[in-house]
């Protein structure tokens, strides 16, 4: 897959994970290959001009047959017994646990988060599904006359477990659909004018049970529950 845009100096970003691109997303260098099921977007920014809206495309693959489940759990660590570690930039799976819409949200706004499956350091769980995470809402853009759509963006703070927050690192975007269509069809409204004008986009609504990945920021050495 190629990515172009026409304007002078402009860079382009994408994501493949649903989340809309911005400047720290990835830089777009040259053909993206697209081997599994996933959905592509990506804007342009260039000097002195406003971001692009977001152009999107969605690549479906055959699923393929899920492994068999385990047929042991995995150990988990003892109550009051020994530490373990959980080293920079660690993966951490997380599901939004309440949606999230930019017609309601405000800057600061807390939101919540689930852990997505077990964490764990080696083969010792320290962390089980469903343990929660939270943070905030940090952008709020409403639609706008002109079509221009919603935008919400929100950061990840802490895991919180057994009564311990440990950092984590991670920030994620969606941006509502634009109203293209409409703009073409110019009606005069006595005393307002062109209607065109007044057409909004749509705003911007995660789901729960969005996905995301953060970050451990530091190592964190985790002692064992106590009882």
């Amino acid at each position: 897959m190629r990515l172009t845009d026409a304007t002078r100096g402009a860079i382009i970003y994408y994501t493949t994970d649903g989340w809309t691109p911005t400047a720290a997303s990835a830089r777009y260098l040259g053909p993206i290959t697209i081997d599994a099921t996933a959905t592509l977007q990506a804007i342009a920014i260039a000097p002195n001009c406003s971001r692009s809206l977001v152009a999107q495309a969605i690549y479906t693959f055959p699923v393929a047959p899920s492994p068999a489940p385990a047929s042991a759990e995995l150990p988990v660590l003892p109550i009051g017994q020994g530490s373990l570690e959980l080293r920079l930039d660690t993966p951490v799976q997380l599901l939004l646990s309440s949606p999230i819409d930019s017609h309601t949200a405000q800057i600061g706004d807390r939101i919540s988060f689930a852990l997505a499956e077990n964490l764990k350091v080696g083969d010792i769980v320290v962390a089980p599904k469903g343990t929660p995470a939270s943070g905030r809402v940090i952008q709020v853009d409403h639609p706008r006359i002109g079509g221009l759509p919603g935008e919400i963006g929100f950061r990840v703070e802490s895991l919180d477990l057994h009564g311990v927050h440990i950092p984590l690192r991670g920030a994620e975007a969606l941006e509502g659909k634009p109203e293209v269509t409409r703009s073409r069809v110019l009606t005069v409204i006595p005393g307002i004018g062109i209607s065109a004008l007044l057409v909004r986009g749509a705003d911007a609504q995660i789901a729960t049970g969005a996905a995301l990945t953060a970050t451990i920021p530091a190592g964190t050495v985790l002692a064992a529950p106590s009882s």
